[in-house]
């Protein structure tokens, strides 16, 4: 219990601590906490777990950006998502909750050009959006120790959009007839936009940051396909912005509005993804990949975890596509003062469909991971739509 307590007090006034030997320093930085429930699943689809070898269109810009060169069309493709909440999100004894921020946004967006012998996209994504949840907290002041009866809900909601440009181009017959090499590159401008609000005290916090990512895919005719991907991840800072003053002793012992300045800084992890899709019989495909995240960097009690995928794709007929897999997200925290050791792994199970219209493609793909830990299990619905001109 003391230990919740702690947690609560340490995420509502993450912004606002102030120590003792700093009350002469003229600014305070703290770490902007982002809960592993709100990064973004990478470029799951109708067709498999794909961010290494395949992808929809709308999916371009979270997957690998060599798979660009598959289309030599111009086209366009959008994709939203749709996130159940999570009651227990931080730990499992806790009340603290998850949900998915700004559901009405898109998931993902993208238009694509052929331009001589490149392929160029532009895209969005969110690359992380979540909203911590809690109990309504009753208001209690001097007068009434035991609450004057009414409530208020702390409100802290954080997101990452990403504003993406990519490039690819492919090389045919590299080391002879079927051999095939794509290349791509990606340069992303993300938007981290933070608001955290506690009764009448309100603080808001914003950057802008670029981060990258490469990508190569060999194939060898419709059999055989790996590719690698590196993903450099976006580090930000910048000003907490508050909408009142906050009281702080001073060296006189009188108590006067001090104005002070809160810095924020936060931090995604690099991933580095190997991909692979073999043909096992004409209409079946086995696809998968590896995901080291280099969590590490980003939270120091954090190990570098190693998340992996295993998909079918099936298609008896050109026009529609099935598809199951599995997803493997593991990440365990060790215990610190204010949160016990927790295991965040999830297990997800997925299944899609994919269907074809002339230039037109529909696709729905439904995942679940309540075979997973209580502080992970949620079911995510996903539904796109592209066109190719």
């Amino acid at each position: 219990m003391r230990r919740n307590i702690y947690l609560i007090l340490c995420l509502i006034f993450s912004f606002l601590t102030v120590h003792a030997g700093d009350l002469q320093r003229s600014s305070v930085e703290t770490d902007i906490f982002l809960l592993y429930q709100g990064y973004t699943i990478n470029a799951y689809n109708a067709i498999g777990f794909s961010d290494a070898i395949h992808s929809t269109i709308s999916d371009l810009p979270d997957a690998n950006p060599a798979s660009l060169s598959e289309y030599n069309k111009p086209g366009i493709g959008m994709s939203m998502e749709y996130q159940t909440k999570i009651d227990r999100a931080l730990d499992p004894s806790s009340d603290i909750g998850h949900k998915r921020a700004n559901q009405y946004i898109p998931q993902s967006f993208a238009v694509i050009y052929p331009f001589k012998s490149f392929q160029v996209g532009l895209g969005f994504y969110q690359k992380y959006s979540g909203e911590i949840i809690f109990d309504p907290i009753p208001v209690i002041t001097v007068q009434n120790p035991q609450g004057t009866g009414e409530f208020f809900e702390p409100e802290f909601k954080r997101y990452i959009y990403s504003g993406d440009i990519m490039v690819s181009k492919k090389f045919d017959h590299v080391f002879s007839a079927g051999h095939q090499i794509s290349a791509g590159a990606q340069l992303n401008l993300d938007s981290f936009k933070g608001k955290e609000k506690l009764s009448t005290l309100e603080a808001t916090y914003s950057d802008e940051a670029f981060s990258w990512k490469l990508g190569i895919r060999y194939s060898y005719q419709n059999l055989f396909s790996t590719a690698v991907i590196f993903d450099k991840g976006s580090s930000f800072t910048g000003n907490i912005e508050l909408n009142q003053e906050i009281l702080i002793q001073d060296t006189s012992s009188n108590f006067q509005p001090i104005q002070m300045e809160y810095k924020f800084k936060s931090t995604t992890p690099d991933r580095l993804i190997l991909g692979y899709q073999l043909q096992g019989i004409p209409w079946l495909w086995i696809t998968g990949s590896l995901n080291l995240v280099y969590w590490h960097q980003v939270y120091g009690n954090l190990d570098n975890h190693l998340d992996y995928s295993l998909g079918f794709i099936i298609k008896r007929k050109e026009k529609y596509s099935y598809s199951i897999g599995y997803y493997n997200n593991d990440v365990e925290r060790e215990e610190s003062y204010y949160i016990s050791a927790t295991n965040y792994e999830a297990n997800f199970l997925s299944a899609g469909f994919r269907a074809k219209f002339d230039s037109m493609a529909l696709y729905v793909n439904i995942m679940d991971s309540h075979l997973s830990t209580n502080v992970r299990k949620q079911t995510i619905g996903k539904l796109g739509i592209e066109y190719i001109f």
